[in-house]
């Protein structure tokens, strides 16, 4: 019943604003900006033919000075295929707007003379801890409620946040703060967040016809301090926490990098992400979104999930030639439990080489090795040519296109046009030995033009893989492309 009541207060305060803005515009010193954006991405597949997804946002703001603005967000049309775009329902066409986000930003002291601080009202976006406290966008949860940012007192900043996850409506509340702090050469942070959860007198519905009191049912925290030893040296340790009250665990997770900037750049890394880690709002974003192709960057949660080891990483230049070196040794405490050694190694130069292995240490064997080098052909009036050569074998057969355990050989040409009507335009052509002895023409590439639009599109002969993603990420965060693909997105903002 609440909830209900809720979404249609929602949608009334929606057509209230949008009325207030129209007459807030014709008063001088008020500002009014209406903008949004168009979104279409469709895929063409040999075996399943398009896929479709399209979307179409609006973002309404109004400005009265700089200490007050108040802005929402909606979707006006929503459609596609297989929840393409993660909107909750697209067997057909949704025309009626669905409400993204709401919220009004109020800037000022909450004493007289006293120094300005933001308050946020509605939607939060909270980015204090990628562990513990990271919520907001459209990857993880979202929540509404009332967000403090900018307290500070003896050179310590403060943020707080008070809010209900939209999930259930009332069912879980949060409450988190952030204080960071300057001690001289230390600089730290502590992040505390606790989640109450509702339990509350329901109908035969499942709708709530009575609150009741909340009980915490998830406590953490997040802790990390840098200190510089150098103008080129530095420490830093952090250590993250969640507790489980009903289930009474407790997982942790500790990381410690020593950095060394001179001429070279040096980080030594140690750390340690103890299973079942998992808090409630930590950072949710994947390697690389697939659906909006975008390199989101690696989640650390996600990427040392599980792992306890030691990390070198190196760049800098080496006579003539840019080099960079990571080697992690790390133990993956999941079951089955690996020992495992990773090396990348990137040389850069007109002939630019590179080497990745992964070496199991508690099956010693390797689980994948790659060689590769690449060389410059020259530069002409449209851009530049490369001509490249790939050794590959994967012992698990899913780090690489065909999804075959063996070895790939790949050798080609590839191009970029940097002047003239293809401007954008990168391909690459060449032939592909498959694990299965098959030998494979492949023809793929990439046309960017101007920032709104984009076609990808993948070709060869034989078809090989039967793959039903369009794109999917290997064990290593890698972007690998199924067979005979074309990819076409639109992007339009105003």
């Amino acid at each position: 019943m609440i909830g209900k009541w809720h979404r249609k207060l929602t949608y009334v305060f929606v057509i209230l604003f949008t009325f207030s803005s129209a007459m807030f515009a014709k008063e001088e010193g008020v500002a009014v900006k209406l903008n949004g954006g168009l979104y279409s991405l469709v895929n063409i597949k040999q075996d399943t033919g398009l896929e479709i997804g399209n979307y179409l946002k609006m973002n309404t703001a109004i400005f009265t000075g700089d200490d007050f603005y108040a802005r929402f967000s909606f979707f006006i049309i929503n459609e596609g295929a297989h929840n393409y775009l993660r909107f909750p329902n697209f067997s057909r066409r949704l025309v009626e707007p669905s409400i993204n986000y709401v919220f009004i930003n109020m800037r000022g002291p909450l004493m007289p003379n006293g120094q300005p601080i933001n308050m946020r009202l509605g939607y939060n976006n909270i980015e204090y801890s990628p562990y513990i406290a990271h919520f907001g966008d459209m990857y993880g949860h979202r929540g509404r409620g009332l967000q403090l940012d900018g307290l500070s007192w003896c050179n310590t900043k403060f943020d707080f946040f008070h809010t209900w996850e939209q999930t259930r409506d009332y069912w879980l509340m949060v409450q988190g703060m952030q204080s960071q702090f300057n001690l001289g050469k230390l600089d730290g942070k502590l992040v505390l967040i606790q989640h109450h959860k509702g339990d509350h007198v329901v109908d035969a519905d499942g709708n709530i016809i009575e609150l009741a009191k909340y009980k915490p049912y998830e406590t953490s925290y997040h802790l990390e301090g840098e200190y510089q030893l150098s103008p080129s040296t530095s420490i830093k340790y952090l250590r993250a926490q969640q507790h489980l009250q009903e289930e009474k665990e407790t997982k942790v997770v500790e990381r410690a990098d020593l950095r060394i900037n001179t001429e070279h750049s040096w980080r030594l890394s140690y750390r340690d992400f103890e299973p079942g880690f998992d808090p409630r709002f930590r950072k949710r974003t994947p390697r690389y979104d697939l659906v909006l192709r975008e390199d989101l960057g690696w989640n650390p949660v996600i990427q040392y999930q599980d792992q306890k080891g030691i990390e070198l990483d190196f760049s800098g230049l080496v006579g003539s030639r840019f080099l960079r070196l990571n080697f992690d040794n790390f133990l993956k405490k999941s079951e089955p439990q690996q020992f495992r050694s990773i090396l990348d190694l990137q040389l850069a130069g007109r002939t630019s080489y590179d080497l990745f292995v992964d070496y199991d240490q508690t099956l010693k064997e390797f689980r994948y090795r790659e060689f590769g080098l690449k060389r410059s052909l020259g530069s002409f009036s449209f851009g530049n040519a490369r001509g490249f050569f790939k050794y590959l074998n994967d012992q698990t057969g899913k780090n690489n296109r065909f999804k075959q355990v063996g070895t790939i050989a790949d050798i080609g040409v590839e191009s970029t046009v940097r002047n003239g009507f293809f401007q954008g335009l990168s391909l690459a052509m060449g032939l592909q030995h498959s694990p299965q002895g098959d030998n494979i023409y492949y023809l793929q590439g990439t046309w960017k033009v101007r920032n709104n639009f984009e076609i990808d599109f993948f070709h060869n002969t034989p078809t090989i893989t039967g793959s039903e993603e369009a794109l999917w990420l290997d064990d290593y965060g890698r972007l690998q492309w199924r067979d005979n693909l074309i990819s076409c997105q639109f992007n339009m903002y105003f």
